[in-house]
Protein backbone atom coordinates (compact mmCIF):
# COMPACT_ATOMS: atom_id res chain seq x y z
CA UNK A 1 0.00 0.00 0.00
CA UNK A 2 2.87 2.41 0.78
CA UNK A 3 4.44 1.70 -2.60
CA UNK A 4 1.17 2.52 -4.38
CA UNK A 5 0.86 5.77 -2.44
CA UNK A 6 4.42 6.71 -3.46
CA UNK A 7 3.67 6.03 -7.11
CA UNK A 8 0.47 8.10 -6.93
CA UNK A 9 2.28 11.01 -5.27
CA UNK A 10 5.02 10.91 -7.91
CA UNK A 11 2.43 10.83 -10.70
CA UNK A 12 0.51 13.74 -9.16
CA UNK A 13 3.73 15.75 -8.91
CA UNK A 14 4.56 15.11 -12.55
CA UNK A 15 1.09 16.17 -13.67
CA UNK A 16 1.12 19.33 -11.57
CA UNK A 17 4.57 20.39 -12.73
CA UNK A 18 3.52 20.54 -16.39
CA UNK A 19 6.09 20.91 -19.16
CA UNK A 20 8.58 23.04 -17.29
CA UNK A 21 9.17 20.73 -14.36
CA UNK A 22 8.62 23.63 -11.97
CA UNK A 23 5.32 24.09 -10.16
CA UNK A 24 4.27 27.72 -10.06
CA UNK A 25 1.75 29.01 -7.58
CA UNK A 26 -0.55 31.94 -8.46
CA UNK A 27 0.89 35.15 -7.03
CA UNK A 28 4.36 33.64 -6.63
CA UNK A 29 7.23 33.71 -9.11
CA UNK A 30 9.60 30.73 -9.11
CA UNK A 31 13.27 31.74 -8.97
CA UNK A 32 15.15 30.26 -11.95
CA UNK A 33 18.47 30.66 -13.76
CA UNK A 34 18.51 32.45 -17.14
CA UNK A 35 19.16 29.18 -19.02
CA UNK A 36 15.82 27.79 -17.80
CA UNK A 37 13.89 30.41 -19.79
CA UNK A 38 15.65 29.46 -23.04
CA UNK A 39 13.02 26.77 -23.61
CA UNK A 40 10.45 29.56 -24.06
CA UNK A 41 12.57 31.51 -26.54
CA UNK A 42 13.38 29.14 -29.38
CA UNK A 43 10.47 29.73 -31.72
CA UNK A 44 7.16 28.05 -32.27
CA UNK A 45 4.09 28.13 -30.08
CA UNK A 46 6.12 27.86 -26.86
CA UNK A 47 7.88 31.19 -27.53
CA UNK A 48 5.64 33.25 -25.33
CA UNK A 49 8.00 34.84 -22.83
CA UNK A 50 7.12 38.27 -21.45
CA UNK A 51 9.25 40.64 -19.38
CA UNK A 52 7.16 42.18 -16.57
CA UNK A 53 9.72 44.49 -15.01
CA UNK A 54 12.35 44.49 -12.30
CA UNK A 55 12.75 45.39 -8.64
CA UNK A 56 15.86 45.84 -6.51
CA UNK A 57 16.62 42.11 -6.49
CA UNK A 58 14.93 40.36 -9.46
CA UNK A 59 13.84 40.58 -13.10
CA UNK A 60 10.31 39.14 -13.58
CA UNK A 61 9.12 37.10 -16.55
CA UNK A 62 5.92 35.30 -17.47
CA UNK A 63 5.36 32.40 -19.83
CA UNK A 64 1.85 32.26 -21.31
CA UNK A 65 0.80 29.01 -22.94
CA UNK A 66 -2.49 27.43 -21.83
CA UNK A 67 -1.67 28.59 -18.31
CA UNK A 68 0.37 31.48 -16.97
CA UNK A 69 3.66 30.68 -15.20
CA UNK A 70 5.64 33.37 -13.39
CA UNK A 71 9.41 33.31 -13.01
CA UNK A 72 12.06 35.60 -11.59
CA UNK A 73 15.80 35.78 -12.18
CA UNK A 74 18.25 37.38 -9.77
CA UNK A 75 19.62 40.65 -11.09
CA UNK A 76 23.13 39.36 -10.40
CA UNK A 77 22.46 36.47 -12.84
CA UNK A 78 21.13 38.55 -15.74
CA UNK A 79 21.79 42.01 -17.17
CA UNK A 80 18.49 43.05 -18.77
CA UNK A 81 18.48 45.96 -21.25
CA UNK A 82 15.71 48.54 -21.10
CA UNK A 83 14.44 47.44 -17.71
CA UNK A 84 11.58 49.20 -15.95
CA UNK A 85 10.02 48.91 -12.47
CA UNK A 86 7.69 45.91 -12.11
CA UNK A 87 4.08 47.01 -12.43
CA UNK A 88 4.88 50.41 -13.94
CA UNK A 89 4.14 49.36 -17.54
CA UNK A 90 2.48 46.59 -19.49
CA UNK A 91 4.59 43.43 -19.96
CA UNK A 92 6.84 43.34 -23.03
CA UNK A 93 7.10 40.31 -25.34
CA UNK A 94 10.76 39.31 -25.12
CA UNK A 95 11.29 35.80 -26.53
CA UNK A 96 13.41 36.97 -29.51
CA UNK A 97 15.37 39.40 -27.34
CA UNK A 98 16.14 36.71 -24.79
CA UNK A 99 17.59 34.49 -27.53
CA UNK A 100 19.80 37.29 -28.90
CA UNK A 101 21.26 37.82 -25.41
CA UNK A 102 22.58 34.26 -25.52
CA UNK A 103 21.60 33.39 -21.95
Amino acid sequence: MKALRGVLLAAAGAVLSGCSGIVTVPGYAATVRPAFLQQYSRGGSMSTLWYEGSDAHYHYFRHLFKVSSAYRIRRSDLQWPEEFPKGSRKPVYCSPQFVRMGN
